[in-house]
């Protein structure tokens, strides 16, 4: 038989870092209360006093702290900061025994409670529930504790169920509940209904203005931020999905929308988007609206057809968005010639232009000053015709946007919805039908189910056609106010008249340009020929182009300045002065010298003469570079293609330093005309 020799236990001597049993223990307490109420306040210190007080009235025990958490659920440890960092405290040795007062405070997940527990187990660290009074090392713990968390869970479930219960009840009572603090626009009232809040209310209606002006969510967000207002939540920075909150808020027109959401599990407390899982309920007129339900169907409107425009990118600018190629469906975008440059230039174009797919279209390019311009010619037009135009405004509001048909009809569908769905839930619960006309059981229902389903559909098709025609009637009426402000011809191009009146243009080619108006209304305006229309320059128009571009102006700045198209500024520099200075005069006869200022006398059938003689001319050329280089103009040094000596001049197309050497290199004496 096989001798057996026994080896006695060796005595571990521990310190107290890892000894839960040694002489004197360092014991933290734990406090939690799920809600901010008034009574859980006062229970939630009454906690941390009397748990501070228990540890320290103990000889054997070292006092540690109170970890918190206040207004956090015990169903997950994901929010519960105070809980996390007493267990990480406690797996670094710094705790020997956790004081709590009961297995709910603990955690109200079965799974949580059992997990922590071992884990603080295996580091010696133990837990004391003071009402269940169950010690985690003691054997019968962990058994007592799987019992007691699963009876926190089931009672956690009880309290998610009666909550949601109360919830809805509350919703289908039409009671709506607001998060104030972080809601812009109202307060809550001292009967704890909800209150305008003038000051936000006005901020709610600027960030509904903007968006109908053309501006894009995120342009809108970057505006109040640069302005330093508030955000909702009190930030400093606003973002782009806030704004779309709330321009996509019912409240803002006096309604709500109640259960948009619900919990889909009371563990995690996972929040899902209602889809039609459960009832929704809709309470109209419940408060004082900031902005009126016809401003708010045209923000719907103009969001969802936003979203259906393909390339239409967010609009920061006064053109974004608004300039459409009729050739190809593109929108038009903001590109840049020679960037980085000084002859930078800004130009509009065709999204699509270079796309294979487009690779025909040919609808050139626009300047925005032209299009300014093409602006103030199509509103003279349309203005012309405004009083034809207001005296239908009447008939288009009754018969157009009349919804009082559509109105009626949806509340018959409703009433029908309502009692086919009484009937299959009827026919559900086993109970027959008074229907039942022959049919079966089966083939009443899918009929009363399609039945519903119809209903439904055609509920939705009306729903969408009141919500655009009360878009539309609230767009009418902003174009027709805009028309009717405006009492003479406009003369500048303005903005504000620019987002009031403007849907968008159709560009077919650079010289058919089509503006639509926010009333349907169109007109085509032709550049080249608005130009053959235009007056020719006045004495004190040339005068002062003249004095501008001496002054080294642009062609475009001077147009801006003066009221002119730019093309007629620079088609004037160009053909009467080389693209510099002025004559003075232009009357067909008489001219003055460029460079001495003599009379001239022209004869006709003959180019005009800019110069009294060859002195003056060369006298001219000679000192040319010289005055542009002073101006801080772009100049360049040139090789004389004649005698080979450089010289400084401005731009790139002179390719001689005198009239003589390009006399002589042409081999004729110049133009005796000059």
């Amino acid at each position: 038989m096989a001798k057996v020799r026994i080896i006695p236990a060796k005595k571990i001597i521990t310190n107290n870092r890892n000894n839960p049993h040694s002489t004197k223990r360092r014991v933290a307490g734990y406090a939690r209360v799920s809600t901010d109420s008034d009574e859980q306040f006062t229970s939630y210190e009454a906690q941390i006093e009397y748990y501070t007080e228990f540890i320290k009235s103990r000889p054997d025990w070292e006092f540690i702290k109170v970890y918190t958490d206040e207004g956090v659920s015990g169903t997950s440890t994901n929010r519960r900061e105070g809980f996390k960092q007493m267990i990480n405290d406690a797996l670094l040795g710094e705790i020997d025994l956790i004081v709590t007062k009961s297995v709910s405070r603990f955690a109200r997940n079965t799974v949580d409670s059992l997990t922590t527990i071992r884990m603080l187990k295996e580091k010696n660290v133990e837990c004391y529930f003071e009402k269940e009074n169950i010690w985690t090392f003691d054997g019968k713990g962990e058994l007592l504790i799987t019992i007691m968390s699963s009876i926190a869970q089931e009672e956690s479930r009880s309290i998610s169920e009666n909550t949601t219960w109360g919830k809805r009840k509350q919703a289908k009572d039409g009671k709506v509940s607001v998060p104030y603090s972080n809601f812009l626009g109202y307060d809550k009232g001292p009967d704890g209904n909800m209150v305008v809040n003038e000051e936000q209310a006005e901020l709610v209606r600027l960030i509904y203005a903007l968006f109908l002006q053309g501006k894009s969510p995120n342009g809108i967000a970057e505006i109040l931020t640069e302005k330093n207002i508030p955000s909702p939540g009190r930030g400093k920075q606003w973002v782009s999905s806030c704004i779309k909150s709330i321009l996509q808020n019912e409240k803002y027109i006096g309604d709500a929308l109640l259960q948009k959401s619900f919990t889909v599990d009371f563990l995690t407390h996972k929040q899902k988007v209602n889809e039609g899982e459960v009832p929704q309920y809709y309470v109209e007129d419940h408060h004082e609206p900031i902005v009126s339900k016809e401003m708010f169907a045209l923000v719907q409107n103009e969001m969802k057809r936003r979203d259906g425009m393909p390339g239409r990118r967010n609009r920061r600018r006064m053109l974004s968005g608004r300039i459409l190629c009729a050739q190809c469906g593109s929108w038009f975008g903001e590109k840049k010639w020679h960037p980085n440059s000084k002859y930078q230039k800004v130009v509009w174009q065709c999204n699509g232009k270079y796309d294979k797919a487009h690779s025909q279209c040919t609808s050139g390019n626009l300047i925005e000053q032209d299009v300014q311009r093409m602006f103030v010619v199509a509103v003279n037009r349309l203005l012309k015709d405004s009083s034809s135009i207001l005296e239908t405004q009447k008939l288009v509001y009754d018969t157009v946007f009349d919804t009082a048909g559509l109105e009626r009809e949806r509340t018959a569908l409703i009433a029908d919805m309502s009692v086919t769905a009484e009937l299959m839930e009827r026919m559900s619960s086993g109970q027959p039908s008074s229907r039942s006309n022959g049919y079966t059981h089966t083939q009443e229902y899918q009929a009363l189910q399609i039945r519903y389903e119809q209903a439904e559909k055609r509920k939705e098709e009306l729903d969408n056609t009141i919500q655009d025609k009360v878009a539309k009637k609230a767009l009418a009426t902003s174009f027709f106010d805009n028309l009717k402000k405006q009492n003479s011809q406009v003369v500048r191009f303005d903005e504000d008249l620019w987002s009031g009146l403007v849907d968008h243009l159709k560009v077919h080619s650079p010289n058919d340009v089509r503006f639509i108006f926010r009333d349907g209304s169109e007109i085509k305006v032709d550049l080249s020929e608005e130009e053959k229309k235009r007056p020719p320059l006045t004495e004190k128009q040339m005068t002062e182009i003249s004095s501008l571009r001496r002054d080294g102006m642009s062609y475009a700045k001077i147009g801006e300045k003066l009221n002119l198209p730019r093309g007629q500024v620079r088609s004037f520099c160009l053909s009467r002065t080389s693209g510099n200075e002025a004559a003075v005069q232009e009357d067909g006869e008489h001219v003055l010298c460029k460079t001495c200022g003599k009379e001239l006398e022209h004869t006709p059938g003959f180019r005009k003469k800019i110069f009294c003689s060859d002195g003056c001319r060369q006298d001219w050329w000679n000192r040319y570079a010289k005055f542009k280089a002073g101006e801080g103009r772009a100049t360049n040094k040139v090789t004389c293609q004649n005698c080979g000596e450089t010289f400084v001049t401005y731009g790139t197309n002179r390719k001689y330093c005198s009239r003589k050497c390009y006399s002589e290199h042409r081999g004729q004496e110049g133009d005796s005309r000059d």
